[in-house]
């Protein structure tokens, strides 16, 4: 899959619902990605805003931010009206702490909706990870995504 395919499922799905559960990583610049999507029907979230500041242990972290994220979802889910692309910032984060994206397809993906996993280019998401001191590996990076997503799932910005 590439640019121009994401656009034609993001157009079609803000013109009417339609079959099927859509889930992607994007990899690249966030301004591009944002200049391919119907602006009026994407809802931003950062995983960097649920990160709880005070706790150091990776077990009860990753328990805070994956039920700090499902009620995020159910929230979302419930204000829903109408087609929606739930855009997911930082998602370098859900690597991080070896999250399941199980979530966002029990709780948000459906006929009316879809997720776009965003993180930069590898250069940025290395910049990201140093950010939250994380010890950076873009193969477990990539590997992370290619275990929940097929390969079509995933977009390199530039690739047409």
């Amino acid at each position: 899959m590439n640019q121009k395919d994401l656009k034609s499922i993001a157009d079609k799905l803000k013109d009417r619902p339609f079959p099927g559960k859509r889930v992607f990583l994007w990899i690249g610049s966030i301004d591009r990605l944002r200049n391919i999507l119907p602006s009026d029907i994407v809802k931003t979230i950062r995983i960097s805003d649920i990160l709880p500041l005070l706790e150091s242990d990776d077990k009860k972290l990753q328990r805070m931010i994956k039920r700090s994220i499902d009620s995020m979802l159910q929230q979302i889910r419930y204000e829903l009206k109408g087609q929606q692309i739930l855009l997911v910032e930082d998602a370098v984060l859900l690597a991080r702490y070896s999250l399941e994206i199980a979530g966002f397809f029990d709780w948000y993906v459906g006929d009316r909706t879809m997720v776009i996993f965003s993180i930069p280019d590898l250069d940025g998401a290395e910049k990201v990870a140093n950010e939250y001191n994380i010890k950076f590996n873009k193969n477990a990076l990539l590997d992370y995504f290619k275990s929940h997503l097929d390969s079509e799932n995933i977009i390199w910005e530039g690739v047409e």
